[in-house]
């Protein structure tokens, strides 16, 4: 039999299994296929049933970690919430900065720079991020809430443990239509990394929901937050400005672990500058993740001149003694050589 929506909401802690690891666990022994594994490598994409999720595919792309994850427009990805480490801050203060996303068919990866929405408890698993450089394709957003239609055949590709970019075979779905329940639930087959993975409608492909693990015999996912909130995120991320040539930060306080700001690719592939610190030698410390990953730390009284590819992740952390002062930014320039 199965149960409903509020009773399964209830004993979700005990039977929540997501379907790809999160940061400190493993799930690999994991088999979470519900009927008899339709799962088949999506290739050119011929044999999906429209041109919409044909054109989805190189917006579905591979996390570090093994989730998958998938592109929403002007950098803004989503991903299941268990497949990211709790954000020590508000998420508009928490970077993610180790973590990178390969499309397909693109050869540069995607880095996190932050997190932009984050839930993982019993009512939702999903997590929204910034990342940078954008993939040129996008899923499609449905104008009005998914939660108000009527439950639709859905389709789910995304990245099985190991294996390339696969879709399973339509399926059924079903959810309460009030939109205050947020989580739906649907038959089609899935592996573990599928855990971020679209749900996408099989007639159109807009997006219903994201794919989170299995439960009670069947699949289950998350809605994302409503069409005008993910909009209106997307049209900040737009309206982003090129870098400023000057930012002073300080004091700090104990304890500190947040993201002090991020330089886009987008106004250029690297950027110069100045950088001086009064910090508490060696405990305190300025972390700037660059575009291929590395990372420059520096502490202490100091100063330096960089020149180091887009974009650019820059973090505070301190410990418990607070005398750290300030982080100074001068002569910042985006170009292109």
């Amino acid at each position: 039999m199965r149960r409903s929506f509020s009773t399964w909401l209830t004993v979700m802690p005990i039977g929540f299994l997501p379907a790809c690891g999160a940061p400190k666990a493993s799930f690999s022994k994991q088999k979470s296929i519900i009927d008899d594994d339709s799962l088949s490598p999506v290739g050119d994409g011929s044999q999906l049933p429209t041109q919409a999720l044909r054109d989805s595919l190189a917006a579905i792309g591979r996390m570090t970690g093994g989730c998958t994850a998938f592109h929403l427009g002007q950098g803004l990805v989503a991903t299941a919430g268990h497949c990211l480490p709790k954000p020590k801050q508000a998420p508009k203060d928490s970077a993610c900065s180790t973590y990178n996303i390969q499309w397909p068919g693109q050869k540069q990866p995607s880095r996190c720079l932050h997190y932009v929405a984050y839930q993982f408890d019993e009512k939702a698993d999903f997590a929204l991020i910034s990342v940078d450089p954008s993939p040129s394709a996008q899923i499609q957003i449905s104008s009005k809430d998914a939660r108000a239609d009527s439950a639709v055949k859905a389709m789910v590709i995304g990245y099985p443990k190991d294996k390339a970019l696969s879709t399973s075979k339509a399926c059924e779905t079903r959810w309460d239509e009030s939109p205050e329940v947020p989580k739906f639930f649907h038959s089609c087959d899935t592996l573990p990394g599928h855990s971020g993975s679209p749900v996408l409608a099989e007639h159109d492909a807009h997006l219903i929901g994201v794919h989170d693990g299995d439960a009670n015999q069947e699949n289950y996912g998350s809605f994302l937050p409503p069409p005008e909130q993910l909009q209106d995120w997307l049209e900040k991320i737009e309206r982003d400005s090129p870098a400023e040539p000057r930012y002073e930060f300080g004091p700090f306080g104990n304890n500190e672990s947040r993201l002090l700001t991020h330089i886009s690719s987008r106004w250029g592939k690297r950027v110069r500058l100045t950088v001086k610190t009064d910090l508490e030698a060696p405990y305190d410390k300025l972390i700037i993740t660059d575009g291929i990953g590395r990372k420059t730390e520096i502490t202490g009284p100091n100063e330096k001149n960089l020149d180091l590819p887009a974009p650019l992740v820059l973090e505070l952390q301190t410990d418990y003694s607070g005398t750290s002062q300030e982080i100074i930014l001068e002569n910042v320039e985006s170009y292109s050589p």
